[in-house]
């Protein structure tokens, strides 16, 4: 296991993450920081549906994650976010969006190491 799995980490201004909570995080939690990893920020309605879980469900997760320190809102106007795994656009903000910490990215590369997140994204565009 990783260093970051074995000991405690102090986030300032957050809860204490250790390895229990770690290793406690739910199924769609990790489908949150896999797609915020995989697509960039997003705000929790579209986050929802994209993966298929209901809202209430995905905004508490993104709360949750908040709080530990594993992912934070987006500050500032402008976001930059993905379409699909190419194409970047840029949009003025009307939501509040998260993005991964930096916490947040090294604990989902431990997670990725012993096990497969499937996305299974529905992306709804109109062509």
């Amino acid at each position: 296991m990783s260093p970051i799995l074995l000991c405690a980490i102090l986030v300032s201004n957050r809860e204490m993450v250790t390895r229990k909570d770690i290793t406690q995080i739910g199924a769609a939690d990790k489908k949150i920081l896999k797609y915020l990893k995989e697509m960039g920020p997003e705000y929790p309605w579209l986050l929802s549906v994209r993966i298929n879980t209901p809202y209430k469900e995905a905004k508490q997760g993104l709360e949750n994650l908040n709080r530990k320190g594993l992912i934070q809102r987006v500050e500032g106007r402008i976001v930059e976010y993905r379409h699909n795994r190419r194409l970047k656009n840029t949009k003025h903000r009307n939501h509040t969006y998260y993005d991964l910490t930096r916490l947040g990215k090294l604990i989902l590369r431990d997670i990725e190491r012993y096990e497969d997140i499937d996305l299974n994204l529905k992306l709804q565009y109109k062509r």
